[in-house]
């Protein structure tokens, strides 16, 4: 899945700071619900 998301970060012209904000096209790179809540949790933790 880490090579998806690349693939999907380089192909949308995100940048270096715009990834310092958030994390974009988080389902690509989570597959599982139960993971993409728990991610959600921490991103939210950190702000």
């Amino acid at each position: 899945e880490l090579l998806d998301w690349i693939g999907v970060l380089l192909k949308s012209g995100i940048t270096m700071e715009e990834l310092k904000q958030e994390v974009p096209f988080l389902g690509v790179l989570i597959k599982k619900e139960k993971d993409f809540e728990i991610a959600l949790d921490k991103i939210k933790f950190l702000t």
